[in-house]
């Protein structure tokens, strides 16, 4: 069986591995679900195929930091020898955000579904307005 290490997802030209950098095993059923689940990953592809990832260490670094853009600034600040979110968030946030990244996965599979195509900002206003 691949680590979450070894498995990497390619979006665009960009390859990142499925965990790591600030958001290390933090979700770890999300990062299971991308890791183990074909349509879920390519569902993921999908919908952040026009997002710029280049900016990130990791797939759950980017999914969780352009779903929540006001983690964007810890996450920079990890990279920069600051703390893990781990050693930031809440049990009860981190459930939350796992929870909310869930629903997103089911909501890019049903749009990978229906659409052609789909913008990254057209994919979060569905997610927010389900969610």
């Amino acid at each position: 069986m691949l680590s979450v290490y070894q498995a990497p997802v390619v979006i665009q030209t960009v390859e990142l591995n499925i965990a790591g950098g600030a958001t290390l095993s933090v979700f770890p059923a999300v990062e299971s679900r991308i890791l183990e689940d074909y349509e879920t990953r390519k569902a993921f592809k999908f919908v952040a195929k026009t997002k710029k990832v280049n900016r990130y260490r990791s797939v759950m670094d980017f999914f969780f930091c352009e779903l929540f853009p006001e983690w964007r600034r810890p996450c920079v600040a990890f990279y920069e020898d600051g703390p893990q979110l781990v050693d930031i968030l809440s049990d009860n946030q981190i459930k939350l955000y796992e929870r909310a990244m869930w629903v997103a996965l089911d909501d890019a599979v049903k749009l990978m579904g229906t659409l052609n195509q789909c913008s990254w900002t057209k994919f979060r206003s569905v997610f927010l307005k389900n969610f």
